[in-house]
C-alpha cells in the first residue's frame, strides 16, 4: 500500500512552527530602524500583488534534528511585529544532507539535472484576513481534487554567519484546496539564527 504525504497545516500547527522557529533566533534580530523595521526582509508576489515584510524576518541554515534524522532550515518574515496569524511567509526546507547554495530544490521528483529534490519543501503562508495556505506533497496529488499543482522552488543564494539570502515560488492553497496563491518572485534576506 503506498503511503502518502500531505501538507494541511492547521492554524495551531502554523502557530507551534512560527513559535519555535521565532524563538530560537528572535534575540538575534537587530532592533527597528527609525521606520519600525529592520533592514531584513521577505519579499514576494501573492498573484501579482507584491508583499513585503520586514519584522521577525529571520531564518536557520542546516539546523540537525533527529528522528527521522533530517537537516532543517526555515525562512521567514512578518508584516507587523507580534503578530503570528496575518501577513507571515515561511519556507522550510528539510533535507537528507546538508543544504547547498546556489543549486534549486524542489518538492517534486524530477529528472532535471538542475533541480534537487528535497526530502520536504513547505510553503507556509498566512494572508491579511488571517487564512492560512500551504504547499502539497506531490505523493498526495493522486488523492486529491483534479488541476492542484504542485511546483515549489527554492534557491539558497548567500549564507554567512550573519545573514541568508535566497529567492522562492510556488504554488500553496486554503485547507480546502479551494483558493490558491501563485507566489512569483520570492526572495529574502534574513538574520540568521542558529
Amino acid at each position: 500500500m503506498k503511503k502518502t504525504r500531505k501538507i494541511n497545516f492547521s492554524f495551531g500547527t502554523l502557530l507551534i512552527c512560527i513559535a519555535l522557529f521565532a524563538t530560537s533566533c528572535k534575540k538575534d534580530i537587530p532592533g527597528p530602524t527609525a521606520s519600525g523595521t529592520s533592514e531584513y526582509y521577505m519579499r514576494f508576489k501573492a498573484n501579482g500583488i507584491t508583499k513585503e515584510y520586514k519584522f521577525d524576518c529571520a531564518g536557520q541554515l542546516n539546523k540537525f534534528q533527529t528522528n527521522p534524522d533530517v537537516y532543517a532550515s526555515h525562512f521567514s518574515g512578518a508584516k507587523d511585529e507580534y503578530v503570528v496569524n496575518k501577513n507571515v511567509m515561511t519556507v522550510i526546507l528539510f533535507t537528507n544532507a546538508e543544504s547547498l547554495l546556489n543549486v534549486t530544490y524542489t518538492n517534486y521528483n524530477t529528472t532535471s539535472p538542475v533541480l534537487i529534490p528535497a526530502r520536504d519543501l513547505i510553503i507556509s503562508y498566512s494572508d491579511e484576513t488571517g487564512e492560512h495556505y500551504g504547499s502539497i506533497y506531490e505523493t498526495a496529488l493522486p488523492y486529491l481534487p483534479a488541476g492542484l499543482v504542485c511546483n515549489n522552488l527554492l534557491r539558497i543564494t548567500e549564507a554567512n554567519s550573519v545573514y541568508l539570502k535566497g529567492t522562492f515560488s510556488g504554488t500553496i492553497y486554503n485547507n480546502s484546496y479551494l483558493k490558491k496563491i501563485e507566489i512569483t518572485a520570492g526572495e529574502f534576506y534574513l538574520k540568521r539564527g542558529y
